[in-house]
């Protein structure tokens, strides 16, 4: 029989009963938290390599100073005045 013949209620039941009657399952979950065993999760970010790479920290750190601390704000400050002095 499926799982999905039985009704939502019926299914909240049957899956907390299993962990405390099936070995296996108790025992997953007394050592990951979860009935299912193990659950890895991987968390990235999408960096070309050589972003990361411990030789090139230096450059990298510099162009963002650069970036965020010199031609940012001059950036934020320069737009706004071309844009009132040339509203009318």
């Amino acid at each position: 029989m499926c799982i999905d013949c039985f009704s939502p209620s019926f299914i909240t039941f049957l899956l907390p009963r299993s962990s405390l009657t099936d070995e296996t399952i108790r025992k997953n979950w007394e050592l990951y938290g979860h009935p299912d065993g193990r659950q890895e999760a991987h968390v990235g970010i999408a960096l070309p390599t050589w972003v990361v790479d411990a030789k090139n920290n230096a450059w990298v750190l510099g162009c963002y100073g650069l970036v965020f601390g010199g031609a940012l704000p001059v950036f934020v400050v320069r737009v706004p005045l071309y844009c009132f002095s040339h509203a009318m």
